[in-house]
């Protein structure tokens, strides 16, 4: 499914989680990726697979990292890419 399709959660450039919910319905019987990865798991008898909600996953997640990993790369520690031997790969700007 494409992320329109799904839910989840992701960190964001400044560290904090942002949840998303679908706005469409998946057609047919298109499925989210962490539904077939969880699947997949379960088939290959692999532990951790057992979230039957992708909120769960994400509370998992958050037990595990702690703070000071979720924001190791804060957007104030990004540096500007220096100038020299940047190649431009489209058309001139207009």
């Amino acid at each position: 499914a494409a992320y329109t399709e799904s839910e989840g959660t992701l960190v964001n450039l400044i560290g904090d989680w942002q949840s998303y919910r679908p706005v469409v319905k998946s057609p047919g019987q298109a499925k989210s990726a962490w539904k077939i990865l969880r699947v997949l798991g379960n088939l290959l008898h692999l532990e951790g697979y057992q979230y039957n909600q992708v909120s769960e996953l994400g509370d998992e997640l958050k037990s595990r990292l702690s703070e000071d990993e979720v924001y190791q790369h804060k957007l104030t520690d990004l540096r500007p890419m220096p100038q020299e031997g940047l190649i431009r790969l489209g058309p001139k700007a207009m």
